[in-house]
Parts: structure tokens; C-alpha cells; sequence
């Protein structure tokens, strides 16, 4: 399943709650309340970063994220150039980092094992090419 910014997250082992641009979750779906507002086990996130909220998703945001047991893989876009970076956890603290920066080349999602043109992600972001 696939939710969008409108999804909270939550991280327990910091008390708080997190939206990302998109998160995925395969197979059974935990939510902490009976209404589905807050999410606790995505194993794939997406972010959008801009110059605003490139420093927290990097920073902060992805330690929040690192502390869910389901968290396998972390996304991030950039706004305002081509470039995209995966981050995908292969053991407990391993991480295997993939950039891209060519319109013409695939980022690979290891947790879903699927590729996804990069020109796809910037179809509709004229202004950066």
C-alpha cells in the first residue's frame, strides 16, 4: 500500500510523529489508533527535498526513521536538480547508498526490486533541465 504526505508516521522511540512525502508498506498494514492516522510500519519512504527541508530529512528525520524495525529503504528527491539517492538498509547499521543524476539512467529500489526512470520522476519539473 502506498500513502502520501497525508500519512502520519509513528516513531515510538522518540514519542513523535513524522510526514513523509510517501511511504509504502507490503503486507499487513499497523497503524497505533483505530482511525489509520498514524502509521508505524513503512519500509519504504520517499522524500522531496527542498533548500528548506533538505537538512532535517537528512539528518534527523532519517534517524527518526532508522529507529523502525520495518524501515528497510529511504528516498530522496531533489526539487531542484536531478539527483536522486537511495538509501537501503542490508543489515542492522549497513547501508547501501545509489545516486543518480542523469535524466537517462534508472534508480533501482532495492525493497521493492523494481527500477524507475529518473526522467519519469522529473516529468513534470520542467524548470530544473
Amino acid at each position: 500500500m502506498v500513502y502520501d504526505s497525508d500519512q502520519a508516521v509513528r516513531i515510538e522511540k522518540y514519542n513523535c510523529y513524522v510526514f513523509p512525502d510517501a511511504s509504502v508498506v507490503c503486507g499487513r498494514r499497523e497503524f497505533e489508533d483505530e482511525k489509520k492516522l498514524r502509521l508505524k510500519n513503512p519500509f519504504l519512504i520517499i522524500e522531496v527535498l527542498s533548500e528548506s527541508t533538505e537538512a532535517y530529512d537528512r539528518g534527523e528525520k532519517f534517524s527518526f526513521y532508522r529507529s523502525l524495525p520495518s524501515f528497510k529503504e529511504y528516498v530522496l528527491i531533489h526539487s531542484n536538480k536531478i539527483w536522486v539517492e537511495s538509501f537501503y538498509r542490508e543489515e542492522s547499521n549497513l547501508w547501501r547508498i545509489s545516486t543518480v543524476s542523469n535524466l537517462h539512467e534508472n534508480i533501482h529500489l532495492y525493497s521493492l526490486n523494481l527500477d524507475i526512470p529518473v526522467q519519469q520522476l522529473y516529468s513534470k519539473t520542467e524548470d530544473i533541465f
